[in-house]
């Protein structure tokens, strides 16, 4: 599954989305494709990500992607442990990567490929199943990325937390700059519930 999002000019954007349509050729058997509200776009996975079905994931981002890299969750998804389990491969790039990194405090504007390792099941009995399918795809993806995250999909201490969303991406000093401006600005640690950088673990 391939979704494409065009956000501006409706008919700007079917004349995008048409030309790769037209590029992809026979390899698409099913499109649809319309105007949607914002609040139908966020509610699409609502009954994948439904509550009370267990959850395990690991993120991270890709500079290039080599068929190694492909090959390996075209391989992976041959293993699907539970049939709602996906892999979410993102392209980022042009007006993501034109803004400069020390612009904002996302640092991976050089990373062009965001993807995410999805396990999701339904009984507890599957959980060292799925969430091993989730840590050996993690571990053969690892080598050729490049050790952040992004910050929704932090996930917690195992898989970096604060810090690999808000390190130094492929360059920069952003964490530095973040710690700078929670010092000043935030002492206390008011601001906590969120992919936390307290000043006692910075």
């Amino acid at each position: 599954m391939m979704p494409m999002i065009w956000a501006g000019d409706p008919v700007e954007g079917e004349r995008q989305i048409g030309a790769k349509m037209d590029l992809l050729g026979d390899l698409v058997t099913v499109a649809t494709g319309g105007v949607m509200p914002y609040v139908v776009l966020q509610s699409l996975f609502d009954e994948v990500f439904a509550h009370g079905r267990r959850h395990y994931a690991k993120a991270g981002f890709l500079v290039e992607l080599p068929d190694e890299v492909l090959d390996t969750m075209i391989e992976a998804m041959h293993r699907l442990p539970h049939h709602a389990s996906q892999i979410e491969l993102m392209r980022l790039g042009g007006a993501v990567a034109r803004v400069p990194e020390d612009a904002t405090a996302f640092p991976h504007r050089k990373a062009d490929w965001p993807f995410n390792l999805i396990g999701l099941w339904d009984e507890a009995d599957q959980d060292p199943e799925v969430r091993q399918w989730v840590r050996d795809l993690y571990d053969r993806l690892e080598p050729f990325a490049t050790g952040g995250t992004y910050v929704n999909y932090a996930g917690g201490e195992e898989t970096g937390g604060a810090r690999s969303a808000y390190g130094d991406g492929v360059g920069g000093r952003t964490w530095d700059r973040l710690v700078e401006l929670k010092q000043k600005y935030d002492p206390e640690n008011l601001f906590r519930f969120n992919a936390n950088l307290a000043l006692t673990t910075a």
